[in-house]
């Protein structure tokens, strides 16, 4: 999936249902080269319906599996991310500008490389469980890492990880 062109996407998890989001057993060619399983150039959020029960799976066999050159949120619903390309270390998530975590989303994250990332701004979790084991760092911030609520479990190389600044006043 690539976003191209648009100020905000949303992919919906509608309740009650199961949705699976795969790459192939290759690497992308061409202009695709090095293209994550989910391109965002824009924001994207990933929210689920009022019950919270639908479920997306991520399997990025050779690909990264998502990478958003802005900001990146889960508000809702649960997101199971596999990366399982151990030679390139793929990562899970990757927001450059900012990633963030609130209210009832549920994130499940086995990466071969970094968990949940922003590589150019902050990470700031409000809400939410997060389980995530990482072959590198589990939580990485460029700058600050901000935990105020949620649940978390988390391994890696490094757990939780930042630049700047690691604050935690709740969760």
């Amino acid at each position: 999936i690539v976003v191209t062109n648009a100020e905000n996407t949303s992919i919906n998890i509608v309740d009650g249902t199961e949705n699976t989001i795969t790459d192939g057993d290759a690497a992308y060619a061409g202009d695709w080269l090095g293209t994550a399983l989910i391109e965002a150039k824009d924001d994207i959020t990933f929210k689920g319906g009022e019950k919270g029960t639908g479920v997306l799976t991520i399997t990025a066999n050779t690909q990264n599996a998502l990478v958003c050159n802005n900001d990146i949120k889960f508000t809702s619903g649960t997101v199971n991310i596999d990366t399982l390309n151990a030679t390139d270390k793929t990562n899970a998530v990757n927001g450059k500008k900012s990633v963030t975590v609130k209210e009832t989303a549920i994130l499940n994250i086995d990466a071969e490389g970094d968990g949940l990332k922003s590589s150019k701004g902050e990470v700031v979790i409000e809400g939410g469980v997060i389980s995530a084991k990482a072959g590198n760092d589990a939580i990485q911030a460029e700058t600050t890492l901000t935990i105020s609520d949620g649940k978390l479990a988390v391994c890696g190389d490094r757990g939780l990880r930042a630049t700047v600044d690691v604050s935690i006043t709740g969760g």
